[in-house]
């Protein structure tokens, strides 16, 4: 028996399965409101979004952030 990993569409097997459980367990408790990946379409305009919202004057200048616009990964 395969299982489908709906992130992207792979079969991955047996093994990789309770991988995939577990990690996804390590997500949630990481981040509750996390549902799963977004569409490419949502992660460009979040990207974009973060771009036209950064200043230097809040200081954004060379800080690493996510697609929130903050350091929360998930």
């Amino acid at each position: 028996m395969n299982l489908l990993d709906s992130a992207d569409g792979k079969i991955v097997s047996e093994e990789e399965g309770p991988k995939l459980t577990k990690q996804g367990a390590k997500f949630v408790a990481y981040a509750p409101h996390f549902t799963g990946s977004i569409t490419p379409e949502e992660s460009v305009k979040a990207v974009l979004d973060v771009i036209e919202q950064a200043s230097l004057a809040k200081g954004d200048g060379g800080a690493y952030l996510s697609h929130f616009g903050n350091k929360q990964w998930l």
